[in-house]
């Protein structure tokens, strides 16, 4: 497994404002306030190896960006596992959770660099996020405030471009932070027009890279100013075909998730967790094909999902009507593109899942992939329940405090771990007293944690289930945002795959004590 890496600047992720917010105003005047697209790509496909790729990526010049080369990329001598899983604590450990006077790239960046650059020739890559950061070196306080980590991955995307012909495609989160209708409010967005100005230069660097800008969501048409409130909340990578050492023949994609946004900010500040999951056709035309629905919805109103008829969820015609590419349905009470499936299982063997949102309205508890995992655990196999998540929300909280009572009076060992009063989101007051009146063993961790982990197994061994991805225990997450989880199940896994999601279990079980060492309540900051 990948032993690996998170920096500084305030935390902006994971606000979700209250219903009633105002339209969003573009933050640059002078492009589209959809998509940016850089220059062509090159037709033309060099002779630099993948080693170069890796040179690359950590070959910064200081004079010009600011930044000292971080720690050397290895290469891979063989094929990744099927599934992987790499941590910032190593970084965290070796520099502390925050260290201004020290830009060097860290390893936790490091590993997405390394794994992108294996992407095939003329490979599509598409990353859908909640934000992106990028250095901007013409204004000085950018300058001083160099994203390294950042860099490390948009210099992979540009030799690609250069030497592979390879194609990049993101989609990032453009909604506004009003919270009323006020006339005189002052409202931001998540990247301000300074970070989004510099992000977009950045990428112009990069041939035949788009940048597409969701607002209150990619399937939520209720697009501005108006109930319900949702915001672009994914992360993760597709790469639809990659040349590792002995890959062999055919093509050999790869999805990347985590729970960090392409941030120092994100990535130095918080604890943070990424997982591979390689030659999974499956799992990459989910993701690719999801992300084609999300930007089509960006740029197109959704024109790609089929007719703009609202359908009701409750119409027994429903099934009459054609399906669309991904098979989501508009439910007519939310104005909301919703996936009806629970769960998409990937390719035979691989004993993976991935549930996204949003998710129906129809039976919100059913539907809440956490709490349908929980009612369905057999303690006397799988005893022991490890929760790490960033925020418990509090109309989350009475079903979610129900299910983990229901666990522990089946004879469950629960545990479960918040993130500390260093990040943005306080735990409540009225989530901490509901969990306690439930019994639920509750701490938060030292440092702020965005993690969002589940582990589902036995008292003793690995061979249990992991659930990890983007979405918190709240509402939004559920019914409005774009998220993700995905569940690593050992048991349904075969052969190498099954190898690999029990070591990735080990893992995730360390980094889960690691997260709980020194945790207590007092550091819940319950205000």
């Amino acid at each position: 497994m990948v032993a690996v890496p998170l920096q500084s600047a305030a935390h902006a992720d994971e606000t979700s404002p209250s219903p009633g917010t105002t339209t969003v105003t573009p933050a640059l005047a002078t492009t589209s306030p959809a998509r940016v697209t850089s220059s062509t790509v090159q037709a033309g496909l060099t002779g630099a190896s993948t080693a170069d790729c890796l040179d690359y990526a950590n070959d910064f010049d200081p004079s010009v960006s600011n930044i000292s080369p971080g720690p050397a990329i290895a290469p891979y001598t063989s094929e990744p596992a099927a599934v992987d899983a790499w941590f910032n604590t190593t970084d965290v450990e070796e520099r502390g959770i925050y260290n201004p006077n020290d830009q060097r790239p860290w390893k936790f960046a490091q590993q997405f660099a390394r794994l992108l650059c294996y992407s095939a020739p003329n490979a599509d890559i598409t990353a859908a996020y909640y934000f992106f950061r990028a250095t901007n070196n013409s204004n000085t306080d950018e300058f001083n405030r160099p994203e390294s980590d950042s860099e490390t991955v948009f210099r992979v995307l540009q030799w690609l471009a250069q030497n592979r012909n390879v194609k990049t495609e993101v989609l990032l989160d453009n909604t506004n932070t009003c919270t009323t209708n006020a006339a005189n409010e002052t409202c931001t967005n998540i990247m301000t027009p300074t970070a989004r100005a510099a992000l977009e230069k950045r990428f112009a660097q990069i041939p035949g890279s788009t940048v597409t800008y969701c607002i209150n969501g990619c399937f939520n048409t209720a697009r501005y100013g108006v109930y319900p409130y949702a915001i672009e909340h994914e992360k993760f990578i597709t790469v639809s075909d990659t040349v590792f050492p002995g890959s062999g023949a055919g093509t050999h994609p790869l999805v990347i998730s985590t729970s960090a946004n392409l941030a120092r900010s994100q990535i130095r500040n918080y604890r943070q967790e990424a997982s591979e999951i390689y030659d999974d056709q499956t799992a990459w035309q989910l993701f690719s094909q999801r992300f084609k629905g999300m930007q089509d919805c960006a740029l197109n109103s959704c024109a790609y999902l089929g007719s703009s008829t609202v359908y009701n969820t409750d119409n027994p015609d429903l099934a009459t009507t054609p399906p669309n590419p991904l098979g989501l349905i508009q439910e007519d009470d939310r104005r909301i593109w919703v996936d009806p499936i629970l769960r998409h299982t990937t390719d035979a063997g691989r004993g993976t899942s991935i549930t996204f949102s949003p998710g129906r309205n129809a039976d919100v508890n059913s539907f809440d992939v956490y709490v349908n995992q929980f009612d369905n655990v057999d303690c006397g196999t799988d005893a022991k329940i490890r929760v790490a998540m960033f925020k418990l929300t509090d109309a989350k909280a009475d079903k979610m405090a129900a299910t983990l009572k229901s666990l522990t009076s089946r004879g469950c060992d629960v545990k479960m771990l918040m993130t500390s009063e260093a990040g943005q989101t306080i735990i409540s007051t009225s989530v901490r007293n509901t969990l306690t009146a439930a019994g639920v063993d509750f701490k938060c961790a030292v440092d702020g944690m965005h993690t969002k982990l589940i582990l589902i197994g036995p008292e003793s061994g690995n061979l249990g289930s992991v659930l990890t991805g983007t979405e918190n225990m709240s509402v939004a997450g559920q019914l409005y945002n774009e998220e993700h989880v995905i569940a690593f199940d050992a048991r349904k896994a075969t052969g190498a795959t099954r190898t690999a999601i029990r070591a990735v279990y080990d893992d995730y079980q360390h980094e889960w004590f690691e997260l709980s060492r020194g945790a207590s309540k007092s550091n819940c900051g319950a205000k």
